[in-house]
């Protein structure tokens, strides 16, 4: 066996450079465990529905409000068909507390909560809120938890 110092010198070096040439994704020592701050940058959704004619989908989208110290939530509104040259998803209410939503059977509106809060503290009733899927317009039904639809596509 031939143990020549320079070529193992050649080798480590060469290991060396192309270890320092890997992106710092690849390398562990800049691998990190996730912390407690990176809870506040998780954004999700839930309580995704399907339109009556299958060609969009209401959800909501939830993420953390760090300064009130809370979960905001508001409805978003996507079409079915995707793909690259299909429409990115839209943001139908404001918030910061919308939920529930439920289409009407014509696809028209939607019925939603929204929970109503004051100096910046949540009530402990639900506005039930009706709102044309364009964006045009919101009715509220009152103080109510759900809304329900009668055959006609109209919000009772």
């Amino acid at each position: 066996m031939n143990t020549n110092p320079r070529r193992i010198f050649s080798g480590l070096a060469l290991l060396l450079i192309v270890a320092l040439c890997l992106p710092s994704s690849l390398r562990a020592a800049d691998k990190r465990m996730i912390t407690e701050m990176d809870l506040f940058k998780f954004v999700w959704i839930a309580d995704a529905q399907i339109s009556p004619d299958g060609s969009r989908v209401v959800f909501v989208r939830v993420w953390v409000n760090q300064k009130a110290d809370r979960y905001d939530t508001a409805l978003w509104i996507v079409p079915t068909n995707g793909g690259p040259t299909g429409e990115k998803p839209r943001q139908l209410t404001a918030g910061p507390r919308d939920g529930n939503p439920r289409w009407s059977p014509d696809g028209k509106t939607l019925a939603f909560n929204r929970s109503a809060e004051k100096e910046g503290r949540r009530l402990s009733q639900s506005e039930s809120t009706r709102a044309s899927v364009d964006g045009q317009r919101a009715f509220r039904n009152g103080r109510t938890t759900q809304s329900k639809a009668d055959h006609e596509g109209q919000f009772r």
